[in-house]
């Protein structure tokens, strides 16, 4: 087994992205339309991808294919969503499955920075963006990166907002429901200089609860917390406004709405639980949907979420691949328990009915016969042990295909026990029992070193494979992977470069 030629970037964050949230987040994946038409996969909370005539000539499609629904509801099965397999028989077709974050830290009524990964046209979270003169308000108009008023300073963005002389910027808030809740807001002043500084402040139906001023060169973050009862309807206007003339008033202006005051005290690890839930496309993976929540849970731990009980998951699958001779359909899954017991590996799961959610059943270490439990549909206060499925492979893998030069299924995935840090390759006759894992190439992950770039999610695709869904493989696939060059700027590129295997 050895690498061929140098790497290429497949997508160049800095060149290629349409907006700063369109980045390769997890393993690649690829299928093939009835058209002939490609497309790859960029999963991440707002999910995109390459589209071309093969997979050498990809572009990126601006428009995304799936967008979180930040649903703070656990029993939704969709709060931040990376689509994360995919399958098409017929390139019409294409079946998902959904690798859902629960970020109970981040699962409030409100959250004013998750109200901008939105699309603008997305009216259902609440939030509108107003630009205030003389106690008037009408909107702002959607922008590149934003909201404006329209030749004006007047905006809002993704961390805050830049008020003009006579226009405040305003972020409104509409609940639909009624409720005791905890508003919690931070609030600096970016531009740092000169001018004359700016105020920031809240109103609730046109009466000021809240102002802070923030003088112009002052570094300080300032924080404030108000508890308050809302009726649906209400208004609340977060707002920034300019003290004199508007230069270097661009103000970071953060919002969360938390109901009942409930709320992780923990680090981010012990409020996160993440499951796998499906969703399906019918016009060849331009825009896809979910099923009702309560058929569209696909596997996860069997409890429910509860703050500061510590992670859960099962998670990060890897690509779908049917078998070339039973006809079901596979995929490897990462477990991970850490509430009170430790445990992580891959399991195995498999369905031969992709358009059932409910019908994966994992390898419990003598057949498929797991069938994960949705706790939001039963009567289930703890985890049973034996909703735990079997290991049968070290975690993390990213890829898997059915090989036809090696006549096995081969795994990839990103390890530091078996020697070197990198990726490796593993194969299988039956999917259960898996060969010692073998270097592809080094690499550092981000838990392995300080100092990147770092390198992870590797899977294999072969440009030449005949399957609509790319899960076949043969002696030259490529090998994918992520290549973070910053995790702060988000600047994630997608590179490849050609494997050729050998017996």
């Amino acid at each position: 087994m050895d690498l061929v030629g140098e790497p290429e970037l497949v997508f160049d964050y800095s060149t290629d992205r349409c907006n700063d949230d369109m980045r390769p987040d997890l393993p690649a994946r690829a299928w093939r339309n009835s058209s002939g038409d490609v497309s790859l996969l960029l999963s991440a909370p707002a999910n995109y991808r390459l589209v071309g005539r093969d997979l050498d000539s990809l572009e990126p499609d601006c428009v995304p294919i799936f967008t979180s629904a930040f649903a703070i509801d656990p029993a939704q099965h969709s709060h931040f969503e990376w689509l994360a397999a995919t399958y098409t028989d017929d390139g019409e077709t294409v079946h998902g499955i959904v690798h859902n974050e629960y970020h109970g830290y981040e699962a409030h009524l409100a959250d004013s920075r998750q109200a901008s990964l939105t699309p603008a046209t997305d009216t259902s979270n609440s939030w509108s963006y107003l630009a205030r003169s003389n106690g008037a308000s009408t909107p702002m108009v959607s922008a590149s990166s934003g909201y404006q008023r329209a030749g004006s300073l007047c905006s809002i963005d993704f961390w805050g907002a830049h008020p003009d002389t006579g226009c405040d910027a305003v972020r409104r808030w509409t609940p639909d429901r009624s409720s005791e809740v905890v508003v919690e807001t931070t609030a600096s002043l970016a531009g740092q200089g000169g001018g004359n500084g700016v105020e920031v402040g809240l109103d609730v139906n046109g009466t000021t609860v809240w102002v802070q001023r923030i003088e112009a060169g002052d570094p300080a973050t300032y924080a404030e917390a108000q508890s308050l009862t809302v009726e649906a309807g209400d208004q609340l206007d977060f707002w920034v406004s300019a003290v004199g003339e508007a230069s270097f008033d661009a103000t970071n202006y953060e919002v969360v709405v938390t109901a009942d005051g409930q709320r992780c005290t923990g680090d981010t690890w012990a409020c996160t639980q993440v499951g796998l839930a499906g969703a399906v496309s019918v016009d060849g993976g331009t825009t896809w949907t979910r099923p009702d929540p309560s058929r569209r849970f696909v596997a996860g731990v069997g409890e429910q979420y509860r703050h500061d009980a510590g992670m859960a998951a099962v998670w990060q699958p890897t690509n779908i691949v049917r078998h070339p001779t039973d006809g079901y359909y596979y995929m490897l899954v990462q477990y991970d328990y850490h509430r009170g017991r430790d445990a992580q590996h891959t399991c195995v799961v498999r369905t031969n009915e992709l358009d059932n959610p409910s019908a994966w059943r994992a390898w419990d270490g003598e057949a498929f016969a797991l069938a994960f439990v949705d706790p939001y549909q039963a009567d289930v206060n703890d985890a049973d042990p034996s909703l735990a499925c079997a290991s049968v492979m070290a975690a993390p893998m990213g890829g898997l295909s059915w090989n036809t030069y090696l006549n096995r299924f081969v795994a990839v995935g990103g390890f530091t026990q078996f020697g070197p840090t990198g990726h490796y390759l593993t194969t299988s006759e039956d999917l259960v029992t898996w060969s010692v894992p073998v270097l592809i190439a080094e690499a550092e992950f981000v838990y392995t070193s300080d100092v990147g770039p770092y390198e992870p999610y590797g899977t294999l695709i072969d440009p030449a494979s005949e399957s609509p869904s790319y899960d076949t493989t043969g002696q030259f696939p490529y090998l994918y992977f992520t290549r973070i060059n910053n995790q702060q700027t988000l600047d994630y590129d997608l590179v490849r470069v050609r494997l050729e295997l050998s017996q």
